[in-house]
């Protein structure tokens, strides 16, 4: 799955040659991004901010366990490799905007990623934000593994042009809705690893691009019969590790182009006898 060390998601490997052109491509497949290469700053002294595609130095007495993490520590690389203990990395504020808080009770936002000219970041309680003027280029926006708790709304206002958007590995309990209206040409979108426990029937009303949707390993224990109806080309569906109960009868007429079903690992007892007629195109299940 997703390439750590000691816990701590990597954002790019080393020591792959130039030569090999696709050896992630497995990764892909099951929903991450292509792992992109190191460049020649990144050290252990450093994390890899894949939006921008370049390493960053860690702050004074912290270190990144590994060469191309993502996130900084406190612990020595010393002690986490001697360490029984799993490691828990959390989100490294890489940028401060705002005014300081120092017990004054002011906002402060740690910005975390850009798209275009746009700067997104985290507040206090972890509600990602956006503000200035957004790329008008198709894109990815990585927002993975970040503590990313709540979206504010319109945080993707002007993002049109975005393809990939991914929010796996955070700990989002809900979708605002409305929430992806502006990401009229997204294909892929990643959701797995949060705490979602309900999706209103509307959230992918926009997305009729969409051709791979992962909402693995969530909390959701059901959903609305008519949640997939925007979704016409749709090809992978992940909703593997949930609490799924049951199933409405009708929540798959609209994927006729699917052709992966992930169901594994939830609470189903039994499924309507024609749930899966209209997946004609069906080759994993």
């Amino acid at each position: 799955q997703q390439l750590d060390v000691f816990g701590n998601p990597l954002g790019c490997v080393q020591g792959v040659p130039d030569s090999v052109t696709d050896f992630d491509s497995s990764a892909v497949y099951s929903g991450y991004y292509e792992t992109a290469r190191c460049g020649d700053n990144c050290t252990e002294h450093t994390i890899y901010v894949p939006s921008d595609g370049v390493c960053v130095q860690c702050p004074d007495g912290m270190h990144a366990l590994g060469v191309g993490a993502l996130n900084c520590s406190s612990i020595s690389p010393t002690s986490a490799a001697t360490s029984s203990a799993p490691y828990t990395s959390t989100p490294l504020p890489t940028t401060t905007v705002g005014n300081s808080t120092s017990g004054s009770g002011e906002s402060v936002k740690t910005q975390i990623a850009t798209f275009g000219d746009c700067v997104l970041s985290l507040d206090a309680a972890f509600q990602l934000s956006s503000e200035g003027t957004c790329s008008t280029t198709a894109g990815y926006l990585y927002l993975d593994g970040r503590g990313i708790k709540s979206l504010a709304p319109g945080v993707f206002t002007n993002m049109s042009k975005m393809e990939h958007l991914l929010l796996f590995n955070n700990n989002l309990t809900a979708l605002p809705e409305g929430i992806f209206a502006p990401l009229t040409e997204l294909q892929y979108l990643y959701l797995s690893n949060n705490k979602m426990a309900a999706l209103p029937e509307g959230i992918f009303a926009p997305l009729s691009e969409l051709q791979e949707l992962d909402l693995y390993k969530n909390d959701l224990t059901a959903l609305p019969e008519g949640i997939f109806v925007p979704l016409t080309e749709l090809v992978i569906l992940h909703l593997d590790a949930n609490i799924l109960t049951a199933l409405p009868e009708r929540i798959f007429v609209p994927l006729t182009k699917l052709l992966a079903l992930g169901l594994g690992d939830n609470d189903l007892q039994a499924l309507p006898e024609s749930i899966f007629a209209p997946l004609s195109e069906l080759q994993e299940l």
